[in-house]
């Protein structure tokens, strides 16, 4: 009796241990979808620079899909945790996102807490181009990878672009093919320096490297380095604006006939022009007072003279015996300025008359 007894109170005691477990079982909460996805919270992520593209659009960033893919249950020293995996897919104009993670909770007192979220994996992919504005935004960073290989010309002397459009440089877009995961893009350029026009263009070529575009390579035409001087060609009338005669007086002839330069024609490669010339020289002695023309003021005019084109540099273009022992040198300014000196030899004392004009274009020769 005593021994049916004592298996009763077993029986009862393991059926109420079991009720027990079961009881705790349903107390465990479900983690619902709703609650992850507000943990995850992709929408923050979208917005916070997922990417950072020197080339494309880091911002405007959508979400198109948010999936649970798994959920692994555990327990550790009676600690019950839950690791939930989410793909998700963000995108822009520029880029996909496709990311996965994974979200771990604990459960404390009755209720899953989030410990942990962790992003285990990212693959960005281009889904355009690269915008017309962003290619043309590096310009000069082209120049620089261009310039590794630099060009030389027939005199041996190294050519670099970023030297030779460092001033009024201009560009435009050609053609942008920069699609999927290559491409390339052609950039005309052109450049003005003083009286140096330089114009070409330049092919730029990218790939993606897994998370933006790279430049993978980039070429000029051979004739982006070849200066032009036509903006020469044109009629040049001065105006005087210094004279140099001794004794404290001066001619002013030359402000009635002041010096005209037209250049026809001009070799850029040769430097030299040809140009008609014609300026006045004064044929006669210093006055003793300052006048403003003399009976031996003449006018010299030369035509189809070839004469040679130096930037930065005085150069004189013709040296004329007679009628009048005189010369005239020009100086092409840096700038894209021209002056003129004339000089004439005082038949008597045998000094230099010096006129100095400064020059301005008045027509362009077709």
């Amino acid at each position: 009796m005593k021994t049916f007894l004592k298996c009763a109170l077993c029986l009862v005691l393991a059926i109420s241990l079991a009720g027990c477990g079961a009881i705790s079982t349903i107390m465990t909460p479900d983690l619902e979808e709703n609650r992850i996805l507000r943990d995850l919270n992709i929408e923050s992520y979208a917005a916070s620079g997922v990417t950072q593209s020197a080339w494309g659009s880091n911002t405007g960033y959508q979400v198109d899909s948010t999936s649970i893919t798994n959920r692994e249950n555990t327990e550790y020293d009676n600690l019950k945790m839950q690791s939930v995996y989410i793909d998700t897919v963000i995108s822009n104009k520029s880029f996909q996102v496709s990311s996965s993670w994974i979200l771990g909770y604990e459960l404390h007192d009755g209720e899953w807490i989030m410990v942990d979220s962790l992003e285990t994996q990212r693959n960005i992919q281009p889904i355009g181009g690269i915008d017309d504005d962003k290619v043309l935004e590096r310009v000069p960073t082209y120049f620089q990878t261009i310039d590794q290989d630099p060009v030389k010309d027939i005199s041996g002397k190294t050519l670099k672009l970023q030297d030779l459009y460092k001033k009024n440089l201009t560009y435009e877009l050609l053609s942008n093919e920069i699609t999927g995961q290559s491409g390339t893009a052609k950039i005309s350029i052109s450049s003005l320096d003083g009286f140096a026009a330089y114009e070409g263009v330049i092919t730029v070529s990218f790939a993606w490297d897994g998370s933006d575009w790279e430049i993978s390579g980039a070429s000029a035409t051979r004739d982006s380095y070849d200066a032009d001087y036509s903006s020469l060609i044109g009629t040049w009338v001065g105006t005087l604006e210094n004279t140099s005669h001794g004794r404290n007086s001066s001619c002013y002839g030359g402000r009635g006939t002041p010096v005209v330069l037209t250049f026809k024609e001009v070799d850029s490669v040769a430097m030299t022009a040809i140009a008609d010339i014609a300026f006045l020289a004064h044929a006669h002695a210093v006055a003793t007072n300052s006048e403003e023309s003399n009976a031996g003021d003449i006018v010299i005019t030369l035509t189809d003279v070839l004469v040679p084109v130096k930037p930065g540099q005085k150069t004189t273009l013709q040296s004329v015996k007679d009628p009048a022992v005189c010369e005239i040198s020009v100086t092409y300014g840096e700038n894209g300025t021209l002056t003129a000196e004339t000089r004439s030899r005082e038949p008597m004392w045998f000094s230099w008359l010096i006129d100095t004009f400064s020059m301005e274009k008045t027509t362009t020769e077709q």
